[in-house]
This record gives C-alpha cells, sequence and structure tokens, in this order.
C-alpha cells in the first residue's frame, strides 16, 4: 500500500527558501551530522523512512544534505551495477570536452564518419550528436546492452530530432562518438575528468568493461560499477553547478543545458542530455533531475532541497526497487526536513561498512596457479579469465571484470557481487578450473542476447546444479526457457524461484501470466506473545471490527504522537475504513521475522488469492508505541514451514 505522506506545502515552500548549492564537500572521506538535528531533520521521521527502507529490496542510500551526509543506510562502499546511470555519468564527460571545443554538438554522422553493419541510411546519418544526447536521433536499430521487448519506431519512421524515443542505440554511439573525437577512452578518461578531482573513494578503471553484441550493433554499451559514495559525489557536483572545492570541473552552462527538459516523455518526466527531468510536482518545484537505472539506482539531485539522494539496488541478485517504492522513500526523505540546520552542524566522519567476510592473505605462487583461462563448459566457446592486477587477483567475465578474494578454508568470493566462486584441483594439485554463479549467469545472458537459446540453458542449468540454493540461477533458467517456448519447464523453475525465495515478486508476476498461479488456502497463525506480537495482534483485531470506538481507542494506546499529529484520530478510522472496503477481513498467515523492534507478517485478505507483508515496528522505549508502516506483496502460493524464519514455537499455524 502506498504511504499516505503528502508533501505539505509549507515543506515545499521551507525547502525552496533554502540555498541553492553550497561549498561544503567532502575530503578524503564523507563527513556525516552528528545527529540528525543537527541538519533540520527529525530522528522520529527519518526512523519511520529507515523503516520502510528496510521494508523495500534497496541495498543502499545515501542523502547528502548541504554538502554532508544525513542519511547513509546499507552497504554504500560496495560497487554495484549502475545499468542505464552510465547515460549521465557520459553525458558530463561529453561536457568537459565540449566546453574545451573537442566536441562539437552540430556535427552529423556522416561528418563524424560514423555507421553500423548494416549500415545507415543517409537520412538515419543526418542525425547530430545533440540528438543522440536528447535521444532524438530517429536511428532505431537493435543496440547492445537493451532488453528483448524494447519497442522502437520502425526504422525510418521519423526524421531526425523530431520525435524523442528511449534508445540505447543513441547512448552507446555516442561512446564511439566520444572515444574517436577525444582521443580517450572512457573509463580512463572517467577516472582522470571525475573520480581523481572528485576524491572517490570506490572507483577503478577496472570496474567498467565495453559490452559487445556485435549482431545488433557495432557500438557497444560501457557499464560501469560504482559506490553509493562515490555516485553521490557526482551528484554533488551537478549540485554544486559543476564547482568542487573552489575548482572549475563542469562549466555552468552544460550543467543548466544538460539538465534542462527538451522533451516530454509522458511519464511525468521530461529528458535533458541523458538526464531525466522531473515535470511533477513537488520535485519540478525543486529543479530535481536524475540519473536512473534498472532497479532504481539513481542519482537524483534536487537542487531546490540542496539534496543528492542515491539509491542503490542489488541487482547481482534480482533484487529490485520499483518507481513507486523510489518516489515514496525520497518524499518521507524531503517529510522529515522539519527545520533549519544548526549555524555551525557538529559533523563527524562517516563510519566505515562493516565487512560481512574476512579474506585471508595469499601467497604471490598460490596467486600465479590461479591465473589463466578456463572453460565455462565442455562444448561451448565460451570462457573465463583469472589474471593479477598489482597483488589483487581479477576474474575476467563477459559482465566485466571482478575482485578475487581468498576467504578462510579455501574458498573464494567474487568482489562486489559477494557470490561464491568454486576453484577446482586436479589430482596433482593445479587449477581445473574456475567459476561462479556470476559468471555462469553472464555467460549464459550472452548465448540469450545473441538469441542462441540451446546454449544459454546449457549454462544456465549448470548454474542452478553447481548453486542449488540460489533462487537468482532458477529465475535466469526460467527466462531461458521462456525464450525457448519451454513454459511448462518455465514455470517448474519459477515454483522453484519462490520455494528458494518466498518474496520473489517477478516470479509471482510470471507463474500468474503463464497461468499456473494456484494459491491454497491460507492457515491461521497465533502471533507471538512479545510488544511488538501484541501490538500487531490488537491490530488485526480492531482493523477486522470496524468499531469506530475500538479503533480511536488502540490509536491512542499504540500510535506515536508524531504520527497522531501527522495523521488526526478521525482521517486514520476513516482510513481504515477505506481499507476494509477494499480488502475485507485480513487474516495473519505466517510470522516471517521478528527482532526485538520489528515484526513481519504475511497477511491474506478475505477478497482476493494475493496476500500483502505487514511491517510493524516499535519505535519508542519502553516498548509499548508501535508504528503501523507499510502493506507490500502478493506472497506467494505455497509457502512452506522450512522456507521462512520460525522464532518461536507459537508462531507456527
Amino acid at each position: 500500500m502506498k504511504r499516505a505522506c503528502p508533501l505539505a506545502t509549507t515543506v515545499l515552500l521551507m525547502l525552496s527558501s533554502i540555498a541553492w548549492a553550497t561549498s561544503r564537500v567532502p575530503g578524503e572521506n564523507w563527513m556525516m551530522y552528528a545527529s540528525p538535528e543537527e541538519a533540520g531533520f527529525s530522528a522520529e521521521k527519518l526512523a519511520e523512512a529507515k523503516a520502510y527502507w528496510e521494508s523495500i529490496p534497496s541495498a543502499a542510500l545515501m542523502v547528502i544534505y548541504d554538502g554532508a551526509v544525513a542519511v547513509a543506510w546499507g552497504d554504500v562502499d560496495r560497487r554495484y551495477m549502475c545499468h542505464s546511470v552510465r547515460k549521465s555519468l557520459l553525458s558530463g564527460l561529453i561536457g568537459i570536452h565540449v566546453d574545451a571545443g573537442h566536441i562539437n554538438l552540430e556535427k552529423n554522422l556522416a561528418q563524424l564518419g560514423i555507421d553500423d553493419d548494416p549500415p545507415l541510411t543517409d537520412t538515419e546519418k543526418q542525425a547530430r550528436i545533440i540528438d543522440l544526447l536528447r535521444a532524438r536521433s530517429g536511428v532505431y536499430r537493435l543496440a547492445a546492452y537493451e532488453p528483448p521487448q524494447n519497442p522502437k519506431p520502425p526504422r525510418g519512421s521519423h526524421a531526425p530530432g523530431t520525435n524523442w524515443c528511449y534508445n540505447n542505440w543513441d547512448f552507446n554511439t555516442l561512446c564511439t562518438i566520444f572515444e574517436r573525437e577525444t582521443g580517450t577512452k572512457i573509463f580512463e578518461e572517467f577516472e582522470k575528468r571525475f573520480a581523481a578531482p572528485l576524491g572517490m573513494q570506490d572507483f577503478r578503471v577496472r570496474d567498467g568493461y565495453y559490452h559487445y553484441e556485435r549482431d545488433k550493433s557495432i557500438h557497444p554499451a560501457y557499464p560501469f560499477r560504482m559506490s553509493a559514495r562515490d555516485m553521490a559525489r557526482f551528484g554533488l557536483l551537478f549540485l554544486n553547478k559543476g564547482e568542487w572545492d573552489g575548482r572549475r570541473i563542469l562549466s555552468e552552462e552544460w550543467v543548466a543545458d544538460s539538465t534542462t527538459s527538451y522533451s516530454d516523455t509522458g511519464r511525468g518526466l521530461g529528458y535533458g542530455y541523458m538526464w531525466w527531468i522531473a515535470l511533477m510536482e513537488p520535485f519540478a518545484g525543486l529543479g530535481t533531475y536524475a540519473a536512473r537505472g534498472v532497479g532504481e539506482q539513481c542519482i537524483d539531485v534536487l537542487p531546490g532541497a540542496n539534496m543528492v539522494f542515491v539509491n542503490r539496488a542489488d541487482t547481482y541478485h534480482r533484487q529490485m526497487v520499483n518507481g513507486g517504492q523510489h518516489v515514496e522513500l525520497l518524499t518521507m526523505i524531503l517529510d522529515a526536513k522539519t527545520g533549519e540546520p544548526k549555524p555551525n552542524p557538529k559533523l563527524v566522519p562517516l563510519p566505515p561498512v562493516p565487512r560481512t567476510y574476512n579474506p585471508v592473505p595469499l601467497s604471490d605462487d598460490k596467486k600465479k596457479a590461479l591465473c589463466g583461462e578456463y572453460p565455462i563448459n565442455p562444448g561451448l566457446d565460451a570462457t573465463i579469465r583469472v589474471r593479477l592486477d598489482g597483488q589483487d587477483l581479477v576474474l575476467e567475465t563477459n559482465g566485466g571484470d571482478f575482485d578475487l578474494t581468498p576467504l578462510a578454508g579455501g574458498k573464494f568470493l567474487v568482489g562486489d557481487a559477494e557470490q561464491e566462486c568454486r576453484v577446482l584441483y586436479k589430482g596433482d594439485g593445479s587449477v581445473a578450473n574456475v567459476f561462479s554463479e556470476l559468471i555462469l549467469n553472464h555467460a549464459g545472458y550472452r548465448y540469450l542476447n545473441a538469441g542462441q537459446t540451446g546454449e544459454a540453458i546449457r549454462v544456465l542449468k549448470k548454474a542452478t546444479a553447481e548453486f542449488p540454493g540460489s533462487a537468482n540461477a532458477y529465475d535466469s533458467l526460467a527466462e531461458a526457457y521462456l525464450r525457448a517456448g519451454k513454459e511448462e519447464l518455465a514455470v517448474r523453475a519459477y515454483e522453484k524461484v519462490l520455494r528458494l525465495d518466498p518474496l520473489n515478486r517477478g516470479a509471482m508476476q510470471n507463474l500468474k501470466r503463464l497461468g499456473a498461479w494456484n494459491p491454497k488456502p491460507a492457515k491461521r497463525c497465533k502471533l507471538p506473545e512479545t510488544p511488538v506480537g501484541q501490538c500487531a495482534a490488537a491490530y488485526f483485531d480492531v482493523f477486522n471490527s470496524g468499531d469506530d470506538d475500538r479503533m480511536r481507542s488502540y490509536l491512542i494506546r499504540y500510535k506515536t504522537d508524531a504520527d497522531l499529529q501527522e495523521h488526526p484520530l478521525d482521517q486514520r478510522i476513516q482510513q481504515y475504513h477505506d481499507l476494509r472496503n477494499q480488502w475485507g477481513t485480513l487474516t495473519p498467515t505466517k510470522v516471517a521475522r521478528q527482532d526485538q523492534r520489528q515484526l513481519t507478517v504475511l497477511v491474506r485478505d478475505s477478497k482476493a488469492d494475493d496476500g500483502w507483508v505487514l511491517h510493524f515496528q516499535l519505535v519508542q522505549s519502553p516498548p509499548d508505541k508501535l508504528d503501523f508502516l507499510t502493506f507490500s506483496g502478493p506472497f506467494p502460493p505455497d509457502l512452506k514451514d522450512e522456507t521462512i524464519i520460525e522464532i518461536a514455537e507459537n508462531a507456527r499455524p
């Protein structure tokens, strides 16, 4: 359920009155406000936002206010895939060279000597660099790194410059143009022009790679991996109109031009030079523009709020935030800004993110013994390679290069993706093969994108055999079966996904689409006899009763003063009536997990087969006050006891 959290006009006016930009920038490390109040944020509202953040599949979140960190949740130092955020990164690089006179935006493809295989038409060659930047080239060709269901107008249907279309051909070809016109390489140039001068802590040249699909186009995509804290520096540069600590990195004119909307995309968003521009309030009034990628990877720049908002999702494991969750979370963060910052706020260094694993040293001889080229699967042409980069072991895949980190017990971890890597040895102790789920998955999709579904299925079946506990491996195999027209096998694979990951929405949606969604009757469960369980039980009892007096008593007993101030009693009671009319009676069917302050309950309603997940959180001490946070879902039909965390004997149905 979407949280009823409108951004009040008074809040908007307050934010809009804040200075547009700031001179504060991070040094070697980010500085963080010692408390929310130092920055003028409400600790209670940020706690509510964090609880919501924890309920959605976001892997990391950073909020920069006035040049310092207001929020840092999750693995902000982990390099996640950027996906289409890459386009805004390239836009910035192009701007530097436009300012230097190396790139002329009015040059067309014919003048630049740009073609493709098969060749472009004479009309297509009239598209200018500025048309490609605005996604208005009129060149509707297949391109690397785009989904197969990405629709484009018929080829030749629109002249260059006349029609907007989100088109990877434009974005990929711009990389070719950039490198030819400047005589540089994109990842080395990004390190030189942005990563080094902005003091990025995690970016390395090897965190980018060229992604070719030559059966579609000769122009490669250029995926990046970056951490949230490095993306936040890039966003802060734009918030500061291209200036960093008194140094001009990018012209103010380029920042303004590239973040101006030249097309209404029909999604409440405009499009600039590979930046998305907000056209709907309250974000338009704050001058919001964004770099966005799959899973709601984002750098949202909000000049009117003096804020940068960075969200990351772990797409290595198919975890994705949706657009509604993105907007909801951003709205909650804005709503948490309730006052002015202190004149000289107390700042402390942003603490490091604790590691979830402990690397162990490996001798140079053992590192060298691992280096070499290995087959991914017998009979296929795909291979992987292990090499040394200085003292670091690097795993080369067709999805980029990853650190290979040695762990205790002879195990290895694929860095950033945080997946197990297996090393197989021969009888004489030499290395026979090296592979991981990530490698197999990337290879499988390489074949899939090339239309070689049989080869893709072979590789992805190997992934499920080697990593039988991975829902992601079965999800990839199911997609390969679907593309091969083997729907019955796809259904079985998606059912396996749900057994491993009971809340996997993609698998649920695909089973529905395939007509294989068969919910089973729900069994009622008893909620735990704990303070948070008692609060939840009271909520169900009152909600299902529909009695105004009982609702009023419940709200006064369990709701926080801040929540009641934001949503008065009569307003909340009416909301409950509206929900009951929509859903009928709610029945808790399983307790998914609980800690001392939060309870997650799977719920079925009386009017439909779908379900929801309810999150309750205690927000005061002693723990007798509760904040009812959110609904999400649906949940799968076959939720077995062994697939959830049993928290207590009385939690079993």
